[in-house]
């Protein structure tokens, strides 16, 4: 296949233009828990400041005891969301690197001076059959 074709198909189907766009996905989504595990702590301090307090019942004393069991979790489980989509998040950016390098890498092939001499001597010689193919047809 010819270099300027897979240059065009690589054109339609971008792979850096597509890890851009999970990469910006997973960074959303990063911020969106993060937020999410500050609300749960915040929500787990508060219980844990109202549990301190010497003057509720044992009942009461019990509801944020149970309460604050089941904010834990919900924060452990926040955390190790975080957790994950931070590592997906690393793994996107490095593969994003290790493609703009590799890109990089390939570019002086393309920034090879002959280059537009054998493009022009291609566009050239294309017209001149066509040109023959006319004539040839006409007659």
């Amino acid at each position: 296949m010819p270099e300027w074709l897979k240059k065009l198909l690589n054109k339609l189907d971008d792979p850096e233009l597509m890890l851009e766009q999970s990469y910006r996905e997973f960074e959303s989504q990063v911020i969106g828990l993060r937020k999410e595990y500050a609300a749960s702590i915040a929500r787990e301090k508060q219980l844990e400041r109202k549990l301190a307090n010497k003057g509720n019942s044992p009942e009461a004393t019990a509801n944020l005891e149970t309460e604050l069991i089941k904010q834990r979790s919900v924060s452990e489980a926040v955390g190790n969301e975080l957790q994950n989509k931070e590592s997906e998040i690393q793994k996107a950016y490095t593969k994003k690197q290790a493609f703009l390098a590799r890109r990089k890498a390939e570019e002086p092939h393309f920034a090879d001076p002959t280059r537009a001499t054998l493009i022009i001597i291609a566009i050239m010689t294309a017209w001149a059959l066509i040109g023959i193919f006319i004539n040839i047809k006409g007659h």
